[in-house]
């Protein structure tokens, strides 16, 4: 008996963490842990992936093409053989060029929004000729006989009707 749990130690012993157990490959414990731990990386590199490749998407829906390129270059920083960041660049290079490189729509759109804000926005100055106040300019266009051959325009727009 003594015998055979020296046996059977010299056997447990000699298969270990470096030999590992049958039909593993011989990789052992740490070898499996190791794999693991490689499966986990490259589903969360996936994970990463599939979420950037959605911002870039609704970047792209929003019209913000400088963005969406920027987000699908850093997925090629992470995984340059990714065919989808590779055919996303690919197709919206020639667009990317003709709206301005770095200038893309949005960025036009929020410029141009800022400019008409900024002209609503601002003071209105109104400038005349005339010495007078507001209150005695209007006083004297008003008493003002017209001439017989003025034609003037009624409050809406239309010429009045002659009899």
């Amino acid at each position: 008996m003594i015998e055979m749990l020296g046996k059977s130690r010299r056997r447990r012993g000699s298969r270990g963490a470096d030999h590992g157990r049958p039909g593993d490959g011989g990789r052992g414990r740490d070898g499996r842990v190791a794999e693991v731990a490689q499966i986990q990386d490259k589903l969360e590199r996936r994970r990463q992936l599939d979420a950037m490749h959605t911002l870039a998407l609704d970047a792209y829906d929003k019209a913000d093409l400088a963005k969406a390129r920027r987000i699908w270059e850093r997925m090629l920083g992470l995984d340059p053989g990714n065919k989808i960041a590779q055919t996303w660049l690919e197709n919206t290079k020639a667009e990317f060029e003709r709206v301005g490189g770095r200038r893309d729509r949005a960025q036009g759109r929020r410029e141009a929004q800022g400019r008409a804000e900024h002209l609503l926005n601002a003071p209105i100055t109104i400038s005349t000729d005339h010495q007078d106040s507001a209150s005695e300019y209007h006083e004297r266009a008003v008493d003002s006989p017209r001439p017989a051959n003025s034609s003037t325009i009624s409050p809406r727009g239309r010429r009045p009707k002659s009899s």
